[in-house]
């Protein structure tokens, strides 16, 4: 089943959306923060996001930027959506690495045909971009070498929300504790990916 994240400042949007995505057999994520947007991103691999860009903790522009830059998210479609609806507008989020632009007030119905476009041309994308045939241990290596990019880039944003929340007060010790669990599950797959690897050169 596709996961969607959403991503609004506005608790009532969030929920009439993820319940109108859901209905279409999606799996949701939601959350009001736009920097949590990018761990969350990270972390889940959704397969596509839906990105308000009007926020208060952060610029939807920005944060697509960001996304689009990382190579861990950079191949997720992002469609943002927004009540900024003039030309100018329009260009700067396509400028930002948007996958599509959707207007506030939309049609749901729309809002889920655009989704399931945007996933389907990534989908096309990912196909055209596999890996051709090469020797073994050669794909090997480019294969773990792509695969390990997402749980060290997971310990490399942990680490920078547990510097910021160290430096805060009072100390946020769940918080902190939530970052460590991420960190570890990183360490996990990274740990089994090496594993894996492993075996495969003895077999060869």
């Amino acid at each position: 089943m596709q996961t969607i994240l959403i991503v609004d400042d506005q608790q009532d949007i969030l929920k009439v959306i993820s319940r109108r995505l859901q209905n279409s057999g999606f799996t949701t994520l939601m959350t009001e923060r736009g920097m949590e947007c990018i761990e969350m991103a990270v972390y889940h691999k959704p397969d596509a996001i839906l990105l308000d860009i009007m926020m208060p903790d952060a610029n939807g522009l920005d944060i697509c930027k960001q996304l689009k830059s990382n190579p861990v998210t950079s191949s997720i479609p992002i469609l943002l959506v927004s009540g900024k609806i003039l030309p100018q507008d329009v260009s700067d989020g396509f400028s930002a690495g948007a996958n599509d632009y959707i207007k506030k007030p939309f049609e749901h119905v729309e809002l889920i045909e655009r989704v399931k476009s945007a996933i389907k041309q990534a989908e096309d994308k990912s196909a055209d971009d596999s890996f051709p045939s090469e020797p073994s241990s050669v794909m090997h290596i480019a294969i773990a070498a792509q695969k390990l990019k997402q749980p060290l880039t997971l310990i490399n944003i942990s680490s920078a929300s547990i510097k910021r929340l160290l430096a805060k007060e009072p100390l946020d010790k769940i918080a902190i504790s939530q970052k460590l669990d991420v960190i570890n599950t990183a360490i996990e797959q990274i740990t089994g990916m090496i594993e894996v690897y492993s075996k495969t050169k003895k077999t060869e």
